[in-house]
């Protein structure tokens, strides 16, 4: 859906280029506020990717599953010998 959002403010953004430079019907304020809108959505979308993945993470250590979802051995070495216990 974000992606979607992205697509159409893009197309959006492009046309206002061409309508700015070829055409001269849209103001350089019209092409800036559509650019701006562009890389608003792109970083709100990067946000909610980092968010996402935060959550993951937060909610596997609150079950006791952050070590499984990494593969990490929890095992202790002892020291001078190398044995797992």
């Amino acid at each position: 859906m974000v992606d979607q959002r992205i697509a159409s403010i893009r197309i959006t953004r492009d046309l206002y280029r061409e309508q700015y430079l070829q055409l001269g019907t849209r103001s350089l304020l019209d092409l800036l506020n559509a650019e701006q809108e562009y890389h608003s959505a792109r970083f709100e979308l990067v946000d909610s990717s980092h968010d996402l993945q935060r959550l993951a993470v937060e909610c596997w250590y609150q079950s006791g599953r952050l070590a499984d979802e990494f593969a990490l051995d929890t095992r202790l070495r002892d020291r001078g010998q190398g044995v797992m216990r």
